[in-house]
């Protein structure tokens, strides 16, 4: 399994290949942050969109995020 720097790639690569193709052109230093921003984003917004969890149940997550 994967860890670190790997397993980060690995996870943005499989949510979005695009974004994680055109975080190439970014500076080195910023290509992480970016990245984990992106990741933080997707998160919450699946969180927020999600029909499986009840409303309550979906506040307390994107608190956790």
């Amino acid at each position: 399994m994967a860890s670190g720097p790997d397993l980060f790639r690995d996870i943005l690569r499989g949510v979005s290949r695009s974004f994680y193709l055109s975080l190439a052109i970014l500076p080195r230093p910023l290509r992480q942050p970016i990245g984990l921003a992106y990741l933080l984003a997707r998160a919450a917004d699946t969180v927020a969109d999600t029909a499986a969890l009840p409303r309550e149940r979906r506040l307390d997550g994107l608190e956790a995020l």
